[in-house]
């Protein structure tokens, strides 16, 4: 082609590619400063759905937001409370009993559950009303408030504890009180005294009591032998209804003739007939004793050896640290009270000695 030629061509293509940029939106000068365009390198967001927004790496992600009307609220915390709180315990016993523990402070969930489990038989050995009780236990400066409520009537018993070792001493007698519709004070006995009583619930051990009393003794027999007092120590060993004792008794104190004077020592044993707190006895034992009747212008009648004794009595307010004891007394002496006789030889008779007895034990 000639160089006129193409001198003609130039302005052609020069201006086809003008009227391209222009179609494109941009001017020629405009495209001519643009550098070189960068080679894109694939995105892999391409493949996403066309609704997720993919944000530049540069692009920290807005914090999502919850509504505030989907949110659980937590319990509020207290100093010293637990946290978080101990979950409602059930357990179930035969006879249709159900108890629920609720709040239990300063018992873990396994101390519950043996707590309802206790509580719960103990419900039904007292027969009462079958259905649904709930348990709970607070607390009250250093002491435990234990709760036993029939959900049914809404009749609820409470009592006070110092540990909660005590409740399966409280818990009976929670259930026995619902069960027979009295206070619990009125289910007190010798044996389940707990720290709100007047007595601590050691007392389901092996009691030690001291009991110190006086004595008004008289004989009965072929001499005669008049009333006369005297004092009597005795250490008590029980356990619930049985108890076994030491007694030392020495006496002779008073102003008519033929008075018996005495002194002796025995061991034995006392039954109670019951648990509650005022409760009649029965007892026995062996005796080592020696006797002397006074007689007006003639020697006294003396004797010594061993004996029997039975007794029978009464003992109030047995779960408190104070007690009375009230009794009466017979001993069978193996022997028999001799005199010396005026012209020789010897008297001899036997007595009987009879005893009331009084007075108080100490815890």
């Amino acid at each position: 082609m000639s160089t006129d030629a193409r001198s003609m061509v130039r302005p052609r293509k020069r201006g086809l590619v003008v009227a391209a940029l222009a179609a494109m939106g941009l001017s020629p000068l405009t495209a001519t400063a643009q550098p070189a365009p960068v080679p894109v390198q694939p995105n892999p967001a391409a493949a996403l759905p066309a609704t997720t927004t993919v944000l530049p790496a540069t692009a920290t992600p807005a914090a999502a937001t919850v509504p505030t009307s989907a949110l659980i609220p937590l319990p509020a915390y207290t100093p010293g409370s637990v946290y978080p709180p101990p979950m409602p315990v059930f357990v179930s016993a035969s006879g249709g009993y159900t108890c629920r523990v609720g709040d239990h402070v300063g018992a873990d969930n396994d101390d519950a559950r043996t707590m309802a489990d206790l509580m719960c038989n103990a419900l039904a050995e007292h027969h009462a009303r079958p259905g649904a009780y709930d348990i709970r236990v607070g607390k009250l400066g250093a002491r435990l408030l234990l709760a036993l409520t029939e959900r049914s009537s809404g009749s609820e018993r409470q009592v006070f504890l110092r540990t909660i070792d005590e409740i399966p001493v409280a818990g009976d007698r929670l259930a026995a009180s619902l069960a027979e519709n009295k206070p619990v004070k009125e289910t007190l006995r010798a044996d389940n005294a707990v720290s709100s009583d007047s007595a601590a619930s050691e007392h389901r051990k092996v009691l030690t009591s001291t009991y110190v009393g006086l004595t008004g003794m008289w004989g009965v027999g072929g001499v005669t032998a008049a009333a006369s007092a005297g004092v009597e120590l005795d250490l008590d060993f029980r356990l619930q209804r049985i108890a076994m004792l030491l007694q030392a008794r020495v006496g002779g104190i008073g102003s008519s003739d033929g008075k018996l004077s005495y002194t002796s020592m025995s061991a034995g044993f006392r039954y109670y007939f019951s648990d509650a707190d005022i409760a009649a006895f029965a007892g026995g034992g062996l005796t080592l004793a020696d006797l002397r009747s006074s007689q007006a212008g003639a020697a006294d009648y003396d004797g010594s050896g061993f004996g029997a004794c039975a007794e029978i009595g009464a003992v109030l307010l047995r779960s408190s640290h104070v007690g009375s004891v009230v009794s009466l007394r017979a001993d069978v002496p193996m022997f028999a009270l001799n005199q010396p006789a005026p012209l020789g030889g010897t008297n001899v008779q036997y007595v009987a000695p009879i005893s009331i007895n009084m007075g108080l034990f100490f815890h």
